[in-house]
């Protein structure tokens, strides 16, 4: 009886946590409309053989003008035929730049060593980064970059996986959940986390922050960078919602792949800010005490209290998700909601689990990295 009443309460939380974000402004007007500057797009790429070419094209498909930016890839030691997509585009677009990235990482993880590579040699004052998993709508470079103003250092993008299938259309809602709720932190001015394939900033902070070297190793850099930019610079972050910048990106393949990747978000994740691990963790009991919700039936417990619990449960991420439909599509929203809240409280329970009793190492492109 009193886990039920604990799992009341922790849906209560969570849903007035889940209103209170809800109601945050997510569409802002462009701060600086007619602002052209030279753009870097920077790529990280490790056996993106499938996916690297479709990325490129949509890089090369903008409507940004062509002589105001440039195409960075930095092949991170891959062993597939990546590079030898990269250099095939290399030799029809002048504007791609190919770095090879070929001595192995020391305190950093390869992607931080790949990403401090490209952005060094690159010529913008705006650095743009996405994955070469990923196809950029064609109005990605223009739109955001009319969000930057002199006080603006980061603009932090949504993306999802598509629709293709119904574990691509759950992820999809996870994507949105996710950023919706880091989206909502930006605009009350606390910063919590973002994703680096939609994440721009200006290249005087990245440098005068010591880059990458300087933050250290993280499997979360992303995150680490928009930390580092709002507590040491003062800049001011934005998350807006646009659909003309949503990124699309690959699914996970498998359920080892979707956990490993979402691993490696919440260990990162819970040693950036306090508020981020509180929300977390409350929303963690929340989910484990759904898991375990039908043990109170066989206990003959009160329905009332737990069907009040079911349904906060099932309003909750409901609000943040629908505030954010136009990503989705309101019909995707309604069909893949469901499933999505059947799956997302397991996911996250034994995600939750595998974090407090497993190991804290994470596998990421064929690496093994332990977070501190």
């Amino acid at each position: 009886m009193i886990l039920l009443w604990f799992f009341l309460i922790a849906s209560l939380l969570y849903f007035l946590i889940a209103s209170v974000l809800a109601l945050a402004k997510s569409k802002f007007p462009p701060q600086n409309p007619d602002y052209l500057p030279f753009v870097s797009v920077v790529i990280s790429a490790r056996n993106e053989g499938r996916t690297i070419g479709p990325c490129l094209d949509s890089l090369f498909a903008q409507d940004y003008p062509e002589h105001l930016f440039e195409v960075i890839t930095v092949d991170d030691r891959s062993s597939d035929n990546t590079p030898e997509i990269i250099e095939s585009y290399r030799r029809r677009y002048p504007r791609l730049k190919v770095i090879t990235i070929r001595e192995k990482p020391e305190g950093l993880t390869g992607k931080q060593l790949a990403m401090d590579a490209g952005i060094n040699q690159a010529r913008g004052g705006i650095i743009m980064t996405t994955d070469g998993d990923c196809l950029l709508p064609p109005g990605w470079i223009s739109e955001t970059v009319r969000y930057f103003s002199p006080e603006v250092g980061m603009v932090a993008g949504f993306s999802h996986c598509g629709f293709g299938s119904l574990f691509s259309g759950v992820q999809s809602c996870d994507h949105i959940l996710l950023e919706g709720v880091a989206a909502a932190f930006v605009t009350f001015g606390n910063p919590q986390s973002c994703i680096g394939n939609n994440l721009s900033f200006r290249k005087d902070l990245y440098q005068n922050l010591g880059g990458f070297k300087r933050l250290g190793f993280t499997v979360t850099e992303d995150t680490a960078l928009m930390q580092a930019i709002f507590v040491e610079t003062g800049s001011k972050i934005l998350f807006p919602q646009n659909h003309k910048t949503l990124v699309v990106c690959e699914a996970a393949k498998s359920l080892g792949d979707f956990f490993r990747q979402r691993k490696r978000w919440l260990l990162g994740g819970i040693k950036t800010r306090m508020l981020t691990s509180t929300v977390t963790i409350i929303a963690f009991l929340r989910n484990l005490l759904f898991v375990l919700s039908p043990l109170f039936l066989i206990f003959r417990t009160s329905l009332t209290p737990l069907v009040w619990a079911w349904i906060l449960t099932f309003v909750s991420d409901f609000l943040i998700l629908f505030k954010h439909r136009a990503l989705l599509g309101t019909g995707k929203l309604f069909t893949y909601y469901l499933p999505f809240q059947l799956f997302y409280p397991f996911y996250t329970s034994v995600l939750g689990l595998s974090v407090i009793f497993g190991s804290k190492k994470v596998r990421w492109k064929e690496r093994e990295y332990t977070s501190p």
